[in-house]
């Protein structure tokens, strides 16, 4: 599988419903201002996944505990994402580390520089997950989870996923920050069921 279309939506302004996510094979969630409404968003965000479609979550503000408004809430915390919410921290230039040199995820990947800032969550704490990357300083920086057969394949990214190309404090595009995100992307995809698919087609959905 590869990527056929992307979608933006701005969830400053409205929450998607669940029949608009289910038009789509994968979730690319990431927050740097407020939610419209955070509740929403986690809450079917959390339906996404237990009806088979895969998430790629980029963690940096979304698990800040000092930005409460631009945070998940609820069960897709407690029990979804595999990394804690806690403070996100600026680690200036930071690099990757080590890596599952033979994963999907990892394909093609050398080096990532997460920029000027490099902003991630500051935890070590991984929920049911699987680090297969970790920043320099042995922080996660990429964990897969799986929930249950049904439900769809988590990876989260403990990075900021804007590169500096279109924002100062992004990642060195000339690092393959684009490789980890696509990649991820398709490892999501093809590691989920997407029952909902099923759903459809009885027209339940």
């Amino acid at each position: 599988m590869g990527i056929n279309k992307i979608e933006t939506y701005n969830g400053r302004i409205s929450t998607p419903n669940l029949s608009k996510l289910l038009d789509y094979d994968v979730l690319f969630l990431y927050s740097d201002y407020n939610w419209k409404d955070n509740q929403a968003i986690s809450q079917v965000t959390q339906k996404f996944v237990e009806h088979g479609g895969a998430l790629v979550f980029a963690g940096a503000f979304a698990l800040s505990i000092e930005h409460p408004l631009k945070d998940l809430v609820g069960n897709i915390i407690n029990g979804f994402l595999p990394l804690a919410k806690e403070r996100v921290i600026r680690h200036h230039n930071s690099s990757l580390g080590e890596f599952e040199l033979n994963h999907p995820l990892m394909k093609q990947i050398k080096v990532f520089d997460g920029g000027r800032a490099s902003f991630y969550v500051d935890t070590e704490e991984v929920f049911g997950g699987k680090v297969i990357a970790r920043w320099k300083n042995g922080r996660p920086l990429v964990i897969e989870k799986k929930i249950s057969p049904e439900f769809g394949q988590i990876v989260a990214l403990n990075i900021f996923p804007i590169s500096e190309s279109a924002f100062g404090n992004g990642w060195i595009p000339d690092t393959d920050g684009d490789k980890l995100i696509s990649n991820s992307v398709i490892y999501a995809a093809n590691h989920s069921p997407h029952t909902f698919r099923e759903f459809r087609k009885k027209n339940i959905l």
